[in-house]
């Protein structure tokens, strides 16, 4: 996300949601409330707080991405060892 931040009264600032791989853009939320569905827009700041939440789903229809191979650790060589 780009564009967080403080800003003057009647300023505008443009804000933008990355959405990560695998997911789908819902929208820019206030609490439950949407706010808007566009990923970018302007906001123009007013006298009063506003605290913008951006909102995405996971795709049903991409394919769960395998968990990586757990780290074996290290290897260890046997072939030298004299007993």
């Amino acid at each position: 996300m780009s564009g967080a931040g403080t800003y003057y009264y009647e300023e505008s600032v443009k804000i933008d949601a990355v959405v990560q791989s695998g997911y789908l853009w819902d929208a820019w939320k206030t609490g439950t409330d949407i706010y808007s569905q566009s990923k970018s827009l302007v906001v123009q700041m007013s006298d009063c707080a506003l605290t913008l939440t951006a909102s995405a789903t996971k795709d049903p229809y991409r394919p769960e991405e395998p968990d990586p191979e757990p780290d074996p650790g290290p290897s260890i060589d046997y072939s030298n060892f004299n007993l």
